[in-house]
């Protein structure tokens, strides 16, 4: 892991895409859809709050690729965690109790959804109600993800939960 971060912003992308290239190619089916995306080695628990996964973004697509070469533990993508509003998280780490969200559209002349105000409104409510339920939230940017910063968040924050729970 401490290799990946070590890596220049070029090295780290030119990785992702062998790695993005070395992955086996599945088409999904349509009995699949509704089933949870699993990362890392550990299997989790199926859940009703899995729904079919949207499209991913380029950094959607990137954290996971770091995430598989990281050896990072389980997660899931598109995680809903809170089923009764429909609202979805990027990635979650469901042990650690933390959720992670891949921000875009910065940089989009007029702004991004997640920046206009309807979006971002929508989005500050979401970010609450995860917190009120107790989940921690990891927010990252693609160009977080594409220097390795995003890695490294993540990865600190799965070390801090795992020395709390070794301490408990």
């Amino acid at each position: 892991m401490s290799a990946m971060l070590r890596l220049s912003p070029e090295q780290l992308k030119a990785h992702m895409d062998r790695m993005a290239q070395s992955l086996p190619v599945r088409k999904i089916t349509k009995l699949d859809a509704h089933k949870p995306v699993i990362g890392g080695d550990a299997a989790v628990k199926e859940n009703k709050a899995w729904v079919k996964p949207k499209a991913r973004s380029k950094g959607e697509e990137g954290l996971e690729l770091a995430l598989r070469a990281a050896k990072a533990p389980a997660w899931v993508s598109e995680y809903r965690f809170m089923p009764e509003r429909r609202y979805r998280a990027d990635f979650a780490f469901l042990e650690a109790r933390l959720l992670v969200e891949v921000e875009g559209g910065q940089w989009v002349a007029g702004g991004g959804r997640h920046n206009r105000g309807d979006g971002y409104s929508k989005d500050i409510e979401k970010y609450n109600e995860m917190t009120i339920q107790g989940w921690r939230l990891l927010r990252v940017t693609t160009g977080m993800v594409e220097d390795g910063r995003a890695l490294g968040y993540i990865m600190r924050a799965l070390n801090v939960s795992e020395r709390k729970r070794r301490l408990a």
